[in-house]
């Protein structure tokens, strides 16, 4: 009995000792512009229907659009995203896409930054561009990566990136469990399990990848979960084909623990909110 009382009584000094940080939320949606071939500008219209869901979420900070937010990067198409995302009580980053490209002028006069870091909580968040080379992380952008990583890694509970490229993703594996919208400006040779994902391994962070090409239309996966080891998260989502549409809301408690809710946009679907667990393969 005294040793239960003495379990019980250091489980309480732990937990109160425990390091609190700041709560925050924010929102991960990706191929924003929708359906393939429509007119619609601004984001995607059943994603606005859920726009009441997401102001529901408390301490919402930000959200990360994770690519082809626009469909040919006009002025026209741009302005109407921002309106309504200024609709949201918070700010937006975008992990820029092949669609978003095609302007490059109006991309960057509205999203100038092509690949960069932020913190919030104990958190860092890393906002990285798969079209410089071919869906590869390289060069200048590959150093700033691997520095990113070793000056956080000590004081960083966890590490969030974003890329609209699905950077994991291999054509040959069978079966297939993955299929994005379009393999569009895609090196056949990748460098994500040779000099990307090693950068993470070895870490005692959890780190949590997302990538938004999917989810156009009925070729394409809806989501996708995979975990290659205990600690690394593959995550893909994208909204489009109408039928399964999902974005994913995530929620950072005070000791810097995220809840993933993946949330659906198709009003027929049986289950409007659903764990991300329930997706892992």
């Amino acid at each position: 009995m005294k040793n239960c009382l003495l379990f019980i009584s250091l489980a309480i000094i732990m937990s109160s000792c425990a390091k609190k940080t700041e709560q925050y939320s924010f929102y991960v949606a990706g191929h924003l512009y929708g359906k393939p071939g429509n007119n619609e500008l601004g984001a995607y219209s059943k994603f606005k229907d859920k726009f009441e869901n997401i102001r529901s979420y408390e301490d919402l900070s930000f959200g990360v659009l994770t690519g082809d937010a626009v469909k040919g990067s006009t002025d026209e198409e741009w302005l109407a995203l921002i309106e309504d995302l200024d609709m949201l009580p918070a700010e937006y980053h975008l992990a820029r896409g092949n669609h978003d490209y095609k302007n490059k002028e109006n991309l960057n006069k509205y999203f100038p930054e092509s690949y960069y870091s932020f913190k919030k909580g104990a958190d860092l968040h890393i906002i990285l561009d798969a079209n410089l080379d071919g869906w590869n992380i390289t060069g200048e952008q590959l150093t700033f990566l691997k520095n990113t990583i070793n000056e956080n890694k000590d004081e960083a509970k966890n590490f969030f990136i974003y890329t609209h490229q699905v950077i994991w993703f291999n054509p040959d594996d069978h079966p297939r469990y993955l299929h994005v919208n379009s393999e569009e400006g895609r090196n056949p040779v990748s460098n994500f399990k040779t000099e990307v994902l090693p950068l993470f391994k070895n870490l005692e962070n959890q780190v949590y990848f997302f990538a938004g090409d999917v989810g156009a239309g009925s070729w394409a996966s809806d989501i996708n979960y995979t975990k290659p080891n205990n600690h690394i998260h593959l995550i893909a989502n994208g909204m489009g084909d109408g039928v399964n549409d999902s974005f994913i809301m995530v929620s950072v408690s005070e000791y810097a623990e995220p809840k993933f809710s993946v949330i659906s946009v198709d009003p027929s679907a049986e289950n409007q909110i659903q764990n991300l667990e329930s997706f892992l393969k």
